[in-house]
């Protein structure tokens, strides 16, 4: 099956000033309190769903979905806000590398792939359909709910043999696992909320479970638009703001060696491709991580 690049929503240069206008006026100027107040009397379905559980699964389905606006309020979270906008293209770009890699495997090798903070992992699914397999995928969540929504969907598209879901924190489905490798493992959606340390522990762990040639798909955090301090005012959520570099060289550092860096196209989210490193990691970073082929306007072509 053919797969299509990716499509991304990119605002244009006077909408990306006023988005960080917003964001700086909303960070800076306007109260906590009355931000909750309009967002207590709201009908949008996203907005009620971060009420109820922030950042959580169900919430980032609803942004994935993009449905048609019930009010105003709804659009601007929906289609205004730059999170919402770039995790859709964060979405886009990691089904298609997914996809691409898929094509890579010769079709008499399952492709065992391990997802970290996974969700339901509907866009693992989504890649799964593009190719004929086999597969062996470990998706791990810690939120049972959207456990027993991956495994619906899965079973619905008779994928369920192919995919097993683990519900718990990423430290104890990796012990669980043994000694178990995969081709590639991702970290999309989990890196952002883990602090350097644990993120080191974390990569140091995984790189056992790397596999020769092993694909890693992860991602920096830039808070480019003001958008890091409302989440954590608002909702209570921590979120970790790293740049390409810092993310590479904590890569460098626990034995992987960054292939490729891509820019999301408001640079919210640079994607980052690695692979083991060939030779021991040290703890000395190399001073030279390769070239963005994106910056915080512009996404690279394909």
């Amino acid at each position: 099956m053919t797969v299509s690049p990716p499509v991304y929503e990119r605002p244009p240069l006077p909408r990306r000033i006023s988005m960080r206008t917003i964001g700086w006026i909303r960070t800076n100027l306007v109260p906590v309190s009355m931000m909750k107040r309009r967002m207590s009397s709201s009908t949008s379905p996203l907005i009620q769903e971060f009420r109820q559980n922030p950042g959580g699964w169900r919430a980032m389905e609803i942004i994935y979905e993009n449905a048609r606006p019930k009010s105003l309020w709804d659009w601007y979270v929906l289609r205004g806000l730059p999170l919402s906008i770039e995790a859709r293209n964060r979405r886009r770009f990691f089904v298609y590398t997914l996809s691409t890699w898929m094509k890579t495997i010769p079709e008499s090798s399952p492709r065992r792939m391990l997802i970290l903070g996974s969700g339901p992992a509907l866009d693992v699914l989504e890649a799964m359909q593009t190719q004929p397999g086999p597969f062996d995928v470990d998706a791990v969540d810690l939120d049972d709910g959207a456990i027993v929504r991956g495994r619906e969907e899965a079973t619905r598209l008779k994928l369920s043999e192919q995919i097993a879901y683990h519900h718990g924190d990423v430290r104890s489905a990796l012990r669980n696992l043994g000694d178990k490798t995969y081709n590639l493992i991702s970290l999309i959606g989990l890196a952002e909320y883990l602090s350097d340390e644990e993120l080191t522990d974390l990569l140091q762990e995984l790189s056992e479970h790397a596999a020769p040639g092993c694909k890693v798909i992860t991602h920096a955090y830039e808070d480019t638009f003001h958008s890091e301090s409302t989440l954590s005012r608002m909702f209570g959520i921590k979120i970790h703001p790293r740049t390409a570099v810092h993310m590479s060289r904590l890569l460098n550092d626990t034995g992987f060696s960054v292939q490729e860096i891509e820019a999301t196209p408001l640079g919210i989210y640079p994607m980052i491709l690695a692979t083991p490193a060939v030779q021991p990691a040290t703890k000395t970073a190399p001073e030279v991580v390769p070239a963005e082929r994106g910056t915080t306007s512009h996404v690279s072509q394909r």
